[in-house]
């Protein structure tokens, strides 16, 4: 059998093999209880930077939107401008002028395009699932513990 124990540096784990069969009842709850707490430090920290990672990813993504909404709001402002224009060419050509409502088009299209490709991106980077890999990580863990505590059939 295999048993986890403390490394020479303090923050490594080392496997060393050992008899259990010759260990004292109370030194395998020792080691039992060494392991298990090495077990559960080491599934918080991957917790941790898992949820540290996650948050990087979230925070991107809600950049992305952000931006993607202040285009939007442009494209918006665009179009109120397209229409004064607009209205301004109907006004005018009563009395003369020039298409400038083309102009407020053509800025409408292109913050519009902008503001969708970005929100689009932020959505993509947003975590809908945070944790995943802890999650299957403390699944495997359960599943090794309850394989273990199983007695073997004879």
């Amino acid at each position: 059998m295999l048993a986890a124990e403390r490394g020479a540096h303090g923050g490594g784990c080392t496997v060393v093999a050992t008899d259990y069969d010759e260990l004292s009842i109370p030194e395998l709850a020792r080691r039992l209880a060494e392991t298990t707490r090495l077990l559960v430090q080491k599934q918080v920290e991957l917790a941790k930077q898992e949820a540290r990672a996650d948050l990087q990813i979230t925070v991107r993504g809600i950049i992305f939107l952000v931006v993607g909404a202040a285009l939007l709001l442009f494209a918006v402002v665009c179009l109120l401008i397209a229409l004064t224009a607009a209205t301004a060419l109907l006004l005018a050509s009563l009395f003369g002028g020039n298409p400038l409502w083309l102009a407020g088009i053509i800025w409408l299209v292109l913050f519009a395009a902008a503001g969708g490709i970005c929100l689009w991106l932020g959505k993509q980077r947003i975590r809908t699932r945070p944790l995943s890999l802890t999650r299957a990580a403390l699944q495997e863990n359960v599943e090794w513990a309850k394989h273990r505590l199983t007695p073997p059939e004879r």
